[in-house]
């Protein structure tokens, strides 16, 4: 039998706010895990959003040895350990700032990286480095949430209202592009919604 030979490729799992991109981008790397290759999933640290929330962590680390979950804030924090793994989960992949050199870098080690990630901001606009990456990606999915206003598919993210949100001992105003939340502070919205609740964004 020959033996098998992994070669590296990037996927990219792109949507709203509530499209469930980070769901679909964790069950790809749990049927990664499930097949005994080893795998790493990076959540975004400054998510408030709990990680047992997220992916249940701490039962799925218990019976999947083949797991596991971190916290980092960029990738270069995974320097020291990446050639331990096959596999590499990225949550929230529009945050992170060497996103675009890191998975190059990676890919070219074999790795299959596998990135949930917001494809613009909530004024429609390129988040982060998306789109440099998607290029280099071999495989794109978009998903769409329900619209809360009408219930058509809604593919862009609306942000709620004038507010203040702590994050990180910072107090930032409302319009801050990285703003880690929860419902109440985002809506996904269908083109017709949100053209509506935003006549200023193109």
């Amino acid at each position: 039998m020959n033996k098998f030979i992994q070669a590296g490729r990037i996927e990219l799992v792109l949507g709203p706010m509530f499209s469930g991109k980070s769901s679909e981008m964790f069950r790809r790397v749990l049927r990664h895990s499930l097949a005994q290759r080893k795998s790493i999933l990076a959540k975004y640290q400054k998510d408030h959003r709990q990680l047992e929330e997220t992916f249940k962590t701490v039962q799925l680390q218990k019976v999947n040895g083949n797991l596991k979950v971190q916290g980092i804030t960029k990738l270069a924090d995974l320097d020291e350990q990446i050639n331990d793994f096959q596999v590499l989960g990225i949550d929230e992949g529009q945050f992170y700032p060497d996103l675009f050199d890191k998975c190059l870098e990676y890919v070219r080690k074999d790795k299959i990286i596998i990135i949930s990630a917001l494809d613009g901001t909530f004024e429609r606009k390129n988040f982060g480095q998306i789109p440099q990456l998607i290029p280099y990606s071999d495989d794109i999915i978009k998903l769409n949430a329900i619209c809360n206003q009408c219930g058509q598919n809604a593919p862009f993210t609306h942000r709620i209202g004038i507010f203040k949100m702590k994050i990180m001992y910072c107090i930032v105003q409302n319009k801050e592009t990285e703003l880690v939340g929860w419902k109440g502070v985002y809506e996904p919205l269908c083109r017709c919604c949100f053209e509506k609740a935003n006549p200023q964004v193109l």
